[in-house]
């Protein structure tokens, strides 16, 4: 029943580490293209439009963290996380009978 239950959270923790790894991807490349569109916005638009380039630069900054965020700091927690479990999961336990005292 242990082993069951360790070896379940350790493939939710591994499921975890690869919905961060995919999640960051989609917002980098997200956050790329939002700057690209920026670029060719600022060589396409009128002075009169500049709040919205502003607007979208700041947007692609926005995501760009983001994918900063969950590949720097999140992604470490997990992947501890995970490695703990998986050390758990190969771990050999030995359970000791307790006498009880008599006080």
């Amino acid at each position: 029943m242990l082993n069951s239950e360790i070896s379940e959270r350790r493939n939710n923790a591994l499921r975890a580490l690869k919905r961060n790894k995919t999640k960051t991807l989609i917002v980098l490349l997200g956050g790329l293209f939002v700057l690209s569109a920026a670029a060719l916005l600022h060589y396409f638009l009128q002075d009169n439009l500049r709040v919205f380039l502003l607007s979208v630069e700041i947007l692609s900054w926005v995501l760009m963290w983001e994918a900063f965020d969950s590949f720097f700091f999140e992604r470490p927690q997990l992947h501890t996380r995970y490695a703990f479990l998986v050390k758990l999961s190969k771990a050999k336990y030995k359970f000791a009978a307790i006498q009880k005292t008599d006080k």
